[in-house]
């Protein structure tokens, strides 16, 4: 005949008296998890806002960026169109000489500003799933509270 001795039943008996201790215990540690990745989403939340408003403040000044090397390199572009425009005497000439080589570093430069770019982008960060919060130990002690302690014939 199956039926679970004493010692299995001191055992049983054993575990139900701890389960509300186990269970306080894991309750208030559970609960100072999730206290604590509340903390981190409110965190994560504010670091995703400060994300947003860094990009959207780096966008504006890529624009300015971009704005200012239209300006200058349409302005060495007509330097150019300018110096071009002079006679070859002059542009032979110590000034012309002088305003070739100025253009050439006016054209490095405007060369640089027309490549350049800020590559700076922040990305948000992710929140902790559901899944990483949750916890259940309620079926197996309604499990053990409810053992027999015999088969049911």
């Amino acid at each position: 005949m199956f039926k679970l001795t004493k010692s299995h039943l001191a055992f049983i008996e054993q575990i139900r008296s701890t389960n509300a201790e186990i269970s306080t215990d894991l309750e208030q540690k559970h609960q100072e998890y999730v206290n604590a990745v509340g903390a981190v989403i409110d965190a994560v939340t504010l670091a995703n806002e400060a994300v947003q408003d860094f990009n959207s403040a780096l966008e504006e000044h890529r624009q300015e960026l971009r704005d200012i090397s239209e300006d200058f390199i349409s302005a060495v572009a007509d330097f150019r169109t300018e110096y071009e425009d002079k006679s070859e005497k002059w542009q032979e000439s110590d000034r012309g000489q002088a305003t070739s080589s100025w253009l050439e570093e006016l054209e490095e430069i405007a060369q640089r500003l027309e490549d350049a770019t800020i590559a700076i982008e922040l990305e948000e960060i992710d929140e902790p799933s559901d899944e990483e919060l949750e916890y259940d130990l309620e079926d197996l002690w309604d499990q053990l509270e409810n053992i027999s302690t015999q088969p049911e014939y």
